[in-house]
């Protein structure tokens, strides 16, 4: 997968060739220096009534401080529309891919958002810098063949030495790099993991302790170490390639003219070459990390794009219509079964149909199946196998994943959001109704699109959650242990009035797990759960265990 569309290729062409301008410019002042010299030397005098020469440094300082503001202003919009875009397309494949794909590379995820674009911006602008100083090298080693070919061959071996040296080097660090790169995905899974168990290291924190001894203290220890040495490692043949340099320019101080009888101004220019040659060189000595680093990264954000892609085409069939959605009254499931990676538990074959208006529970014990049968319904999980009818009509299969429209779920530990996204029709007085029969005026007013607050209990924010999930206008609610966090109280009220209400005043199906068998009698139907087995269980015995 392309990274850099083919306009924003065009637009590095276009800056190239102001890279290019800007080095030729650079270069072009150094000619001048170097003719304001031989005219010092030739005439013996000073330069205050050579206006010419005067009028040449103003216009290439000039057209250079032009050119270089025009290329840096263009390069840090390009930078950071790069940086934005890649954001922008990383979150926009989260909120479009398989929920187990965001699982399985949410680790990959925050390293790509956290330090691969990072990476690729710090590279974005150093990289016409990096085109601008090897166009400088080049003339300048141009000009060094028409001044001396003797010279520009000594000074030609000197450079490639230098080169060669630090190449060598920087593919043992860009496989550090590498390294450190893949060691920064394991860090950022074990901090999050981190974060994720504050209240239990609260009362335990010599945990805490041991999670950063054995997990998060290695890597850190082996990040510092790989990025020191791959640091040091392209300084030290850094430092061999100015060495190579500053021998060189004394060398043609005390021994060019006497080897390659150069006259005095032509050893000036020499000299003055050298030195305008050694700062451009060293930026593309000092560049090379960073521009070795955003490769790594780009390598990274493209696996991760590409991984994130391939789950795209499943989430996108839209087998079921709105039409379907609104007129739904049925829902038949058959032969639906599912069996985990690791062969240890299997669900189904699952047989169990939904209808409208209907309200089903389903109890079982922990590890029965019973939130797996959900997240099939949902294409949390996928089965392939089975097939669904909806509303009479003909089976189709199951894997086909658009079902999941049908459903609007609260889960066991929902996640509440700050507002009612994708809810075109807002219906005010339905909002506060519904806020009022969760008894929840006191706490939460509606307003400006929003909820006033989220601050709330646990108990609290699970009711707005199911507000919300009803507002979406799906024709069945699943609810996953919803009553578990209520008070005795609303316990009660849930199941002998809400539910009731919900079902007749919204015209919703209720599809719950739970194990409040005191309230089982409240269902239309009821189903148990056992080892991954669905079986309806008549609502006329005195004891259900």
């Amino acid at each position: 997968m392309q990274l850099i569309s083919k306009q924003d290729k065009i637009k590095i062409i276009n800056y190239t060739g102001l890279a290019i301008l800007s080095g030729m410019l650079n270069f072009l002042f150094l000619l001048i220096v170097n003719h304001a010299v031989e005219y010092l030397l030739s005439n013996n005098t000073d330069l205050s009534g050579n206006y010419k020469l005067l009028l040449q440094f103003g216009l290439v300082i000039l057209f250079f401080l032009i050119s270089r503001w025009i290329l840096n202003a263009k390069v840090i919009a390009f930078s950071q529309k790069i940086y934005w875009g890649l954001r922008e397309r990383i979150l926009q494949l989260i909120v479009r891919s398989h929920s187990a794909q965001i699982t399985k590379n949410k680790s990959k995820l925050y390293a790509v958002l956290a330090n691969d674009i990072n990476t690729i911006l710090e590279a974005s602008t150093i990289i016409i810098t990096f085109i601008s100083s090897a166009i400088l090298v080049v003339a300048c080693f141009i000009y060094l063949a028409f001044i001396n070919i003797y010279v520009f061959l000594i000074t030609l071996l000197a450079a490639g030495l230098g080169i060669f040296v630090y190449l060598k080097v920087s593919k043992i660090s860009n496989q550090k790099f590498e390294n450190v790169r893949d060691n920064e995905t394991n860090f950022l899974k074990y901090f999050n993991y981190l974060l994720d168990l504050t209240k239990e290291l609260q009362v335990f924190p010599k945990k805490g302790k041991a999670i950063f001894d054995t997990r998060l203290k290695p890597i850190v220890d082996y990040g510092e170490k790989n990025n020191t040495d791959a640091y040091v490692s392209y300084l030290n043949s850094q430092l061999i390639s100015q060495f190579l340099f500053y021998t060189l320019i004394v060398f043609v101080l005390f021994y060019a003219k006497v080897f390659f009888e150069i006259e005095l101004s032509k050893l000036i220019n020499i000299v003055f070459v050298l030195l305008y040659l050694f700062n451009p060189l060293v930026n593309l000595l000092v560049f090379l990390p960073t521009l070795s680093r955003a490769s790594i990264s780009m390598r990274k954000i493209s696996a991760v794009e590409t991984e994130l892609q391939s789950s795209l085409s499943e989430m996108n069939t839209e087998d079921i219509t709105e039409e379907i959605v609104e007129s739904f009254h049925s829902l038949q499931i058959k032969k639906v079964a599912f069996e985990y990676p690791s062969k240890e538990f299997a669900v189904g074959p699952i047989d169990f149909t939904i209808r409208k208006n209907e309200i089903l529970f389903i109890y079982g014990g922990n590890g029965s199946g019973k939130s797996t049968m959900i997240y099939l319904l949902l294409n949390i999980l996928k089965s392939e196998e089975g097939e669904y009818a909806l509303n009479g009509g003909a089976f189709i299969p199951f894997k086909q994943k658009s079902l999941y429209r049908l459903f609007s779920p609260v889960f066991s530990d929902f996640k509440l959001f700050d507002s009612l996204y994708a809810i075109e029709d807002i219906d005010e007085k339905r909002i506060k109704r519904l806020i009022q029969l969760f008894e929840l005026e006191e706490k939460v007013v509606f307003e400006n699109k929003q909820f006033s607050t989220l601050d709330l209990s646990l108990g609290q924010r699970k009711r707005l959650a199911l507000i919300m999930a009803i507002l979406e206008d799906r024709p069945i609610l699943v609810l996953d242990e919803w009553a578990a966090d209520q008070d005795p109280y609303f316990r009660k009220k849930f199941y002998t009035e809400i539910i009731h209400r919900i079902v007749k005043e919204e015209n919703k199906t209720i599809l719950a797990i739970t194990h409040d068998d005191k309230y089982y009698e409240e269902a239309d139907r009821l189903f148990r759960m056992d080892y991954g087995k669905l079986k309806e269980i008549s609502l006329q015995k005195e004891v259900i265990h």
